[in-house]
């Protein structure tokens, strides 16, 4: 009797001291855009992609007629000798560089001249502080474009 009390206080004394080696428990991310390793990027990508059934819709770009072909050579032209003639279209209008306002609706237009360029402010005159500055090249710089 003495002997079964003892080895049960033996095998109670062993699983309390084994206790002691146990650690708190602590979570690791394993996605990277979490907080987790940044070499599990690639495999979490590949396992992404293996899983994607999705394929896109083949779109076919309709062919073009030539009065469509026509039209944009046009409208490029066009567009490329407006780039061309805006700067020294605004140089023109602001002379020795003054500065010139223009209000037009709610939209207050100051053009000016800035070194080389000319500089066009737009500015919303119901939304205080709210304004675009566009910088236009002058005539001279312009010519470096062509």
């Amino acid at each position: 009797m003495m002997t079964s009390i003892f080895r049960f206080w033996l095998g109670a004394l062993a699983l309390a001291g084994s206790g002691a080696f146990a650690t708190e428990l602590v979570y690791t991310p394993v996605n990277p855009t979490f907080g987790g390793n940044p070499l599990n990027a690639a495999g979490l990508l590949a396992n992404a992609n293996a899983q994607n059934d999705y394929k896109a819709p083949v779109v076919e770009k309709a062919q073009q007629t030539e009065l469509e072909k026509f039209n944009d050579q046009v409208q490029a032209a066009v567009l490329a000798k407006i780039r061309t003639n805006v700067g020294k279209a605004v140089e023109d209008m602001l002379g020795k560089g003054v500065d010139k306002t223009t209000t037009v609706g709610n939209y207050l237009i100051t053009y000016k001249k800035e070194g080389n360029n000319v500089v066009i402010i737009t500015e919303d005159t119901t939304i205080p502080g709210s304004s675009t500055r566009m910088v236009l090249g002058t005539v001279a710089s312009m010519a470096n474009l062509n």
